[in-house]
């Protein structure tokens, strides 16, 4: 009897030792700082753009150097700030693929512009705080914004005032009326 109990022992310290090795090796994969638990760090460790979780926003990683491009799914999207974006619009460059991660402050961004009508759905405005009169009076301007995430958002004053023609929706605000 003694041999039969001496191989029973064994063998549940062999499936023990097995569970906690297996064990190590899924927390070692998964816990780390450049893990398999971050979908970012897998997809393109060099592209300073990537797509949210939502599938729809372009975002910069914080990495990203203003000017940067990088490319998803054969489309080159450029990081830009509010500084590099002003200007883009002030020349009427496309602004429908560049990430706007750095930007802060949208007001007036689109203020009194008639002819306007970019996709930018897919715009990060996670960090923008004012969007004030952004889309005062751009009496073009209709296109679904409604992916946007304002939640940082504060300061929303007039910010679709005169815009009659926009039917798509808007964005939601959760810290301000506009």
């Amino acid at each position: 009897i003694y041999p039969y109990i001496y191989r029973k022992i064994n063998t549940i310290n062999m499936k023990k030792f097995i569970y906690l090795s297996l064990t190590i090796l899924l927390v070692s994969f998964t816990n780390g700082s450049n893990g398999i638990s971050n979908p970012e760090s897998i997809c393109d460790a060099d592209n300073p753009v990537y797509i949210a979780d939502n599938g729809i926003t372009i975002k910069a990683k914080e990495w990203a150097k203003t000017g940067a491009t990088g490319t998803i799914e054969d489309i080159i999207y450029t990081v830009v700030d509010e500084e590099m974006l002003r200007e883009m619009l002030a020349n009427e460059k496309d602004v429908s693929t560049i990430a706007t991660t750095k930007v802060t402050d949208m007001s007036a961004m689109f203020y009194g512009a008639e002819t306007f009508n970019q996709a930018i759905g897919n715009w990060d405005v996670t960090k923008v705080t004012t969007v004030r009169r952004m889309f005062y009076g751009a009496t073009s301007f209709n296109q679904d914004l409604s992916a946007w995430d304002l939640d940082a958002v504060v300061d929303c004053a007039k910010f679709s005032y005169d815009t009659p023609q926009w039917n798509i929706p808007k964005p939601v605000f959760t810290n301000c009326k506009p």
